[in-house]
């Protein structure tokens, strides 16, 4: 009957077979009893290639696509911020799925394959072969025969783990694996026995390089007990659970980026945004926070004077600010962004490119600032938040939100360039702060805490930069500038 055998592999298996009944239905049978589809093939495809498989490799789960793109994203980050390629290693490569797609993605990298096992080595350098990319492959006890005098950069690995019960999906059971190279799949000591094997070893060799890892569908819980000893350890989940976590066996040397530089990379990414659609990229409503945290505000009675949009992007937030102005300012430094603010929001508001450091505005000159959605996206926000401080009036006010490391943007997605620090995409700038970071941060820049309150909102998706609506957790703050000394001067 082949019980077991999906309908998609039996199409996949009647189109390999064809007019041979008999082979076609040895082959179901061997479905039927859970051997991989791919070692009936011999092959299987991942991230539109092909690879050749049989039973001396593991066969590459589809879900590993996560693992790639997250190395992808940190040879990028490394590349811009060291003016140089990154020497990448990656631990068990196996059949070569995993490294070769690496390499076919980013071929200036340097990549080595290092594996315990010769034959699986063998059909890894069958698919380096096949594919033409240089990789060099290397039979090691993790990084026991490490080729080079200097460690990698990057080191990113799929280890064995879980347990039976730990499935990506109920199409690949326990035979599944078992059916797979006995070191490659379910590890005996444990859930993450070969990860903590894995970092062990760079432990031991006092490697301070960048460790990426999949861990599956395992509990946070697990992963990070399991990454207790790192000095470093950060773990984070595609939109569909699958985890990766990164670890630094020794305390991270992250790149020193030179401020100008990192600025005007952020600077440049931002105005190519705005310019790859002709979509508002944050839609047409204020941010989600704004006229809740606004309502109960009277401003002392400022309400209808001097009002500033400071980081006003494509204008969402002026519609409600104009109930709180009589006069109303917008200023941005991206002229693609400033350039797509509707006709009818513009209207009536005095507009301003400049760079949010180094306005153009006369001291004290608004009664209410806002600095929506903008203070994490700053290299350095503290001369920012100094130059909203010299420009608004000795009684103004200052409405700003700076996100922590809650809900679902943070980490998401981006490499890590310092503590708390990120590059989305690779080049969009963002910093997460906890709330007593937050709080230090304003102190320092000259401002005083009026109130103080965590928002939660739902962003919808964001042409060309976050396809999914969603999660956002913010503290909000209403400032005033603070006193410069006893006297009560400012």
């Amino acid at each position: 009957m082949n019980v077991n055998v999906s309908v998609e592999d039996r199409d996949a298996l009647a189109a390999h077979f064809g007019a041979d009944n008999d082979a076609l239905q040895a082959a179901l049978q061997r479905r039927d009893h859970g051997e991989p589809l791919a070692y009936i093939l011999g092959y299987f495809d991942f991230m539109e290639t092909r690879f050749h498989a049989d039973p001396r490799a593991y066969v590459t789960d589809p879900e590993a696509e996560c693992l790639v793109h997250a190395v992808i994203r940190e040879i990028d980050a490394f590349r811009a911020s060291c003016d140089r390629w990154p020497v990448v290693a990656e631990a068990g490569i196996g059949g070569g799925a995993l490294g070769i797609t690496v390499k076919l993605a980013r071929p200036e990298i340097t990549l080595i394959g290092v594996d315990i096992d010769p034959d699986a080595l063998a059909v890894g350098a069958e698919n380096i072969n096949r594919t033409g990319v240089e990789i060099e492959l290397v039979e090691s006890d993790w990084f026991a025969s490490w080729p080079r005098s200097e460690p990698p950069d990057l080191v990113f690995a799929d280890p064995p783990w879980g347990r039976e019960s730990d499935l990506y999906d109920e199409s690949r059971d326990a035979r599944h694996y078992h059916a797979m190279p006995s070191g490659s799949t379910f590890p005996a000591d444990g859930p993450m026995g070969a990860h903590r094997a894995l970092m062990q070893d760079v432990r031991s060799r006092g490697w301070a390089s960048h460790l990426v890892l999949n861990v599956g569908v395992l509990s946070d819980e697990e992963t990070v007990d399991s990454t207790k000893s790192a000095a470093r350890a950060r773990l984070v989940r595609s939109a569909d659970g699958i985890g990766l976590v990164h670890v630094w066996m020794h305390a991270p040397s992250f790149p020193v980026w030179h401020p100008g530089k990192l600025a005007a990379t952020n600077q440049a990414a931002w105005n190519e945004l705005y310019a790859s659609t002709s979509d508002l990229v944050w839609g047409k409503d204020p941010v989600g926070f704004l006229e809740a945290f606004l309502a109960p505000e009277d401003f002392g009675g400022l309400k209808r004077k001097r009002v500033l949009d400071a980081g006003c992007g494509e204008g969402r937030n002026l519609t409600l600010l104009r109930r709180h102005a009589e006069t109303l300012t917008a200023c941005d430094a991206s002229d693609e962004a400033l350039a797509k603010i509707p006709a009818a929001w513009r209207e009536g508001v005095d507009i301003h490119k400049c760079h949010l450091d180094d306005t153009p505005f006369a001291d004290a000159s608004f009664d209410l600032i806002l600095l929506c959605d903008t203070v994490e996206t700053l290299p350095d926000a503290q001369s920012v938040l100094c130059e909203m401080r010299r420009i608004v009036a000795p009684d103004g006010f200052l409405v700003c939100n700076i996100p922590g490391p809650e809900g679902d943007v943070a980490g998401t997605d981006m490499s890590e360039i310092g503590p708390d620090q990120y590059l989305y995409r690779s080049r969009f700038f963002f910093q997460f702060l906890q709330g007593d970071e937050s709080r230090q941060l304003l102190s320092s820049a000259g401002w005083r805490i009026e109130r103080d309150e965590l928002m939660s909102w739902v962003e919808p998706a964001h042409p060309e930069f976050r396809p999914e609506p969603h999660h956002h957790r913010s503290h909000v703050y209403l400032l005033k500038a603070a006193l410069t000394d006893a006297t009560g001067d400012y």
